[in-house]
């Protein structure tokens, strides 16, 4: 050794010592890059772009590095640092499966499935590791097999990645026409706000299965001149489907046709939803069309909207925290916060407190401009996670593992006490609006689905009780529509009727009203529609 005794060499110039460098050396780092376009290719429709993708490569990278440097440390020999550099990737980036098969589910503090994964999955790589660190045999061409192998799964991933990416890319291009035939308006038309309420069951479902009584807002709402429905019903029990029947004002029977009743993807209703007709026809009478954008990829921005707020940039992804679960990360700082006593977050609060506040804060701004204004809101709460107590004071962030057995109670509180919070700023935004407007406006409350604590992967229709389907369809709905005849609003209205029943009423549009029809279909087959109302 003479010189170089005691000298360290890094992973990469032991390869080029020992010639083993070239493709052999990238197979962690290629094998970290493809554990995050696999979620990429399989995120059924979802809205992904390639700015999401910076921050999951850039940590599965520094694993890799991190991995490699530590196989390098424990064998001296550059074709073992690269295998153990890839089994402890394989380990990090296949966490979510182990998750997934010891049916451990997020948590605010560590459960003993998720720490029992921890454990099997860290033990099971922990062998590998020291069989290859151990191994007197000569690996080259196991490595060569992982990087043959990381390289095909790549370029697999890769290929679809890339077509997801260019979708989610894609130019919007010319706003669609409303094709909705209406007169000439004679005057300034009203300003109109339409909230999106994700997850707000109706009021006499709150009373019979969760005790709570909403009769001092619905009190509120009628006395500022609001419609309420005692029986709305919903058209879909998932949102990206809910919002585009209601916006588009049609049942998605020939969409559904298009695409086929197995299909996972949400492309077309997201691109539908974003060149909706509601919006394209108020542009076509001089409205000025703002919009919120979310998390959620159905809602995460509004390329046809003349302004977003916030920008949709500021609004952390549902791609990111989705690959942040999948990995061990989440676990470690529950465990290390279990241990030292710290408060761990949730990794997963699609938009915070004091996100919501502001947005609220915003929107109470926008009535009485010189334009008149369509603004679509698509609020992430009453939904869970729950972030507001029922005096609005922020929570530390619930999410439930599951919404039966013995978590029902604190499910069932947590939901109530947002929806009272809710309650309280939407009075507050609503006398903003009407103290505001130049001309008394159009408010439509309207929640796109109930609760049913079925959990977000709703099960087959066969698997939920009669319960269950009356809280998911059963829908909360309140309308202002100044010259409204409250006769001509069925009390089952469900969203695409309402949207028909305001531009009729309104602007005089030739929309006649649509039978009311509620479809139910599961998580996994959600194209997959039957009728239950």
């Amino acid at each position: 050794m003479g010189a170089l005794e005691g000298v360290a060499i890094s992973p990469a110039s032991a390869a080029r010592v020992s010639g083993t460098g070239g493709a052999r050396q990238t197979a962690p780092y290629a094998l970290a890059v493809s554990s995050v376009l696999s979620l990429v290719a399989a995120s059924d429709g979802e809205l992904v772009r390639a700015s999401d993708l910076v921050l999951p490569v850039t940590i599965m990278l520094a694993v890799a590095a991190l991995a490699h440097i530590l196989g390098w440390l424990s064998s001296r020999d550059a074709i073992k640092s690269a295998l153990i550099g890839w089994v402890i990737v394989t380990g990090f980036g296949s966490f979510g499966d182990v998750l997934a098969a010891f049916k451990a589910g997020a948590t605010v503090g560590p459960s003993p499935r998720e720490t029992a994964a921890l454990i099997s999955c860290v033990a099971v790589v922990g062998v590998f590791v020291v069989a290859v660190a151990r191994s007197r045999r000569q690996l080259g061409g196991v490595l060569g097999y992982a990087a043959l192998v990381s390289g095909l799964v790549l370029g697999w991933d890769g290929w679809f990645a890339g077509r997801t990416l260019l979708a989610s890319e894609r130019p919007a291009g010319e706003l669609l026409r409303s094709a909705i035939p209406a007169p000439d308006l004679v005057g300034r038309p009203p300003d109109i706000l339409l909230l999106v309420l994700d997850k707000y069951t109706a009021s006499h479902i709150l009373g019979e299965q969760y005790g709570f009584d909403n009769g001092e807002f619905i009190r509120f709402l009628r006395a500022r001149g609001f419609l309420v429905p005692p029986a709305a019903r919903a058209n879909y029990v998932h949102t990206y489907l809910a919002l585009n029947a209601m916006l588009n004002m049609e049942y998605l029977d020939s969409s559904v046709a298009r695409v086929g009743t197995t299909s996972l993807s949400r492309a077309a209703s997201y691109a539908a939803i974003e060149r909706n007709r509601l919006a394209a026809f108020l542009r076509e009478h001089g409205y000025r069309f703002v919009f919120s954008p979310t998390a959620y990829g159905a809602t995460r921005r509004n390329r046809y909207a003349d302004v977003q707020i916030p920008d949709p940039h500021a609004i952390r992804p549902e791609f990111v925290t989705a690959w942040y679960k999948s990995t061990p990360l989440p676990t470690m700082h529950r465990l290390a916060c279990a241990a030292l006593g710290c408060v761990m977050p949730m990794p997963y609060v699609p938009e915070t407190a004091a996100m919501l506040d502001w947005k609220f804060e915003q929107l109470a701004n926008l009535a009485g401009q010189e334009r008149p204004v369509f603004a679509l809101v698509h609020l992430t709460v009453p939904h869970e996670p729950y972030i507001y107590g029922s005096d609005c004071r922020h929570r530390e962030p619930y999410w439930p593992t599951r919404d039966d057995g013995r978590d029902s109670a604190r499910v069932s509180e947590a939901y109530i006490e947002q929806i009272q919070c809710l309650n309280q700023k939407l009075e507050t935004l609503i006398a903003a609006w009407q103290a505001n407007g130049r001309v008394p406006p159009v408010i439509l409350l309207q929640a796109d689905h109930g609760h049913g604590r079925a959990g977000r992967h709703l099960p087959d229709l066969e698997e939920v009780s009669a319960a269950q389907i009356a809280d998911r369809t059963s829908v909360f709905a309140a309308y202002c529509i100044p010259g409204a005849d409250p006769r001509a609003l069925p009390d089952t209205v469900t969203p695409v009727n309402t949207m028909r029943f305001t531009l009729r009423t309104v602007f005089s549009a030739d929309l006649p009203p649509l039978e009311d029809r509620t479809y139910w279909s599961p998580y996994d087959v959600p194209h997959r529609l039957s009728q239950v109302r």
